[in-house]
C-alpha cells in the first residue's frame, strides 16, 4: 500500500465552501495539490462535525504510515449523494483515497474520491469547494454514477449551430443535455452574431477565456437565419444563457481555470 502526490487540476484560488458547510473551512487544505492514498482503514466515523477515516498506509520505504481522510458530516453527504459510500466503509476496507493535503498536519488529507478494489469509485468532490447541485450533478452524469434519462438523445455535431441549440431548447433540459454533450466530447459553448458583433449570451466576464479555447464554441449567425429560427432562439434566450453560464462554470472546473 503506498502514498503518492499527484498534480491537481487548476483551481480558483482560496475558495469558498457551499453553503451549510462552512465549518468545514477548506482554506486549511491545499487546493493545488492532490495526494492518492492506498491502506487499510483502521477506524472510520461517520459524523458529525465531519466524517472521519483512519487509514495504515505502507510508504515506498516500507514502513507504516498512519493517515487521517476527512469527508463530509451525515447531512451534507446525504444531499451531495454520497452517504452510503462513507457510511459503509469499514475497518479492514482495503481503499484508495484521492484529495486535497492539510496544509499543516502531515498525513491528513480531505477525500475527494474513494476507489474500491474491484474497480468502481465514488467522487465526493472534484478540484475545489466551490461546486452547486447542477454542477455536481453534470459530474455524476459524466461519470456515470447518475443515469441519463432515455430522453436525452444524441444531437448530431453536423446539424448547423442554429439546428443544434433548437434542439437542445425544444428538449429543455439543461443541466442533462451539458454532460451529455460533454461525454460525447462535442460539448460548445453558443455565440449569437448580429451584424458582426458575436457574443456569449451567460458566460460571465471571469470565464471568458472558455470562449478562446480551441472547438469550444460555435457561432450562429442570427442575419442569416430564417424567421421562425431567429424566433426560436430569442425565446429560448433563458435557456441559452444558462446552459452557457452552467458549461463555462463547469469547465473552470474540471477542465481549466481562467
Amino acid at each position: 500500500m503506498t502514498s503518492r502526490w499527484i498534480k491537481a487540476a487548476a483551481v480558483l484560488g482560496l475558495m469558498t465552501p457551499l453553503a451549510g458547510t462552512a465549518h468545514h473551512n477548506p482554506v486549511i487544505y491545499n487546493g493545488k495539490l492532490e495526494v492518492e492514498i492506498s491502506g487499510v482503514v483502521t477506524a472510520a466515523r461517520f459524523g458529525y462535525p465531519h466524517t472521519r477515516i483512519l487509514v495504515d498506509v505502507r510508504n515506498d520505504a516500507g514502513e507504516m504510515e498512519k493517515w487521517t481522510v476527512m469527508a463530509e458530516d451525515p447531512k451534507d453527504a446525504r444531499e451531495m449523494g454520497f452517504d452510503v459510500a462513507l457510511k459503509n466503509l469499514k475497518a479492514g476496507d482495503e481503499i484508495t483515497f484521492i484529495g486535497w493535503p492539510h496544509r499543516y498536519k502531515k498525513r491528513e488529507m480531505r477525500g475527494h474520491e474513494i476507489h474500491y478494489t474491484d474497480g468502481t469509485s465514488v467522487t465526493m468532490r472534484t478540484g475545489n469547494y466551490i461546486w452547486t447541485s447542477d454542477l455536481r450533478r453534470i459530474w455524476h452524469l459524466r461519470s456515470g454514477q447518475e443515469k441519463f434519462d432515455e430522453d436525452i438523445q444524441i444531437v448530431s455535431r453536423e446539424l448547423s449551430p442554429a439546428d443544434r441549440l433548437i434542439a437542445f431548447i425544444d428538449e429543455d433540459e439543461v443541466v442533462a443535455r451539458i454532460a451529455f454533450e460533454i461525454t460525447q466530447e462535442s460539448a460548445q459553448l453558443f455565440g449569437l452574431s448580429r451584424s458582426g458583433i458575436i457574443e456569449f449570451p451567460g458566460v460571465q466576464e471571469l470565464m471568458e477565456c472558455h470562449i478562446d479555447r480551441e472547438d469550444f464554441t460555435a457561432t450562429i449567425h442570427l442575419d442569416e437565419l430564417g424567421e421562425d429560427e431567429q424566433q426560436k432562439i430569442d425565446s429560448g434566450l433563458d435557456y441559452l444563457t444558462r446552459y452557457n453560464d452552467q458549461l463555462s462554470l463547469y469547465w473552470e472546473q474540471d477542465i481549466e481555470s481562467c
